[in-house]
């Protein structure tokens, strides 16, 4: 009879064990069960972005012989403009230069006739690469049309 009530004890226990609740086997106090926790995503790899693709800078001679509306167009509004009976000056930052335009007025209107750069330093900077520097700041939105 003690046999017969062991085993009648262990078969019920396993019946018990097969109707339990399974999420109550993951219990987790903070509300979800471990089994819906869904496993942490991996980081997404950095790609590193391609620098904007520019259109060439435009050379002294494109510039020369320029009107106002064209010299605006390759290199932006002026960071300063000095005015003189029958000429004007330009004046744009590069990156490591100053650029000067000089504007004579002529029958037809303003128009480019010497182009200067300098170095920080005062004493000559490389023409076409500050040219590059200050159309590449207009490209890039970093100076006004």
């Amino acid at each position: 009879m003690r046999e017969f009530s062991l085993l009648a004890v262990l078969a019920g226990a396993a019946l018990l064990g097969a109707c339990a609740d399974t999420s109550m086997n993951s219990y987790n106090p903070f509300g979800a069960s471990a089994a819906s926790t869904p496993a942490p995503k991996a980081a997404a790899p950095q790609t590193a972005h391609a620098p904007p693709k520019l259109d060439p800078a435009p050379r002294a001679a494109d510039l020369l012989g320029g009107d106002d509306t064209r010299i605006r167009a390759a290199l932006g509004t002026p960071d300063f403009v000095r005015k003189e009976p029958g000429a004007e000056i330009w004046r744009y930052g590069g990156e490591s230069c100053t650029l000067l335009v000089f504007l004579y007025t002529e029958e037809t209107g303003m128009r480019a006739s010497h182009i200067d750069a300098r170095a920080p330093s005062g004493g000559v900077a490389d023409r076409e690469g500050c040219i590059a520097s200050v159309n590449k700041a207009l490209q890039l939105g970093a100076r006004s049309a």
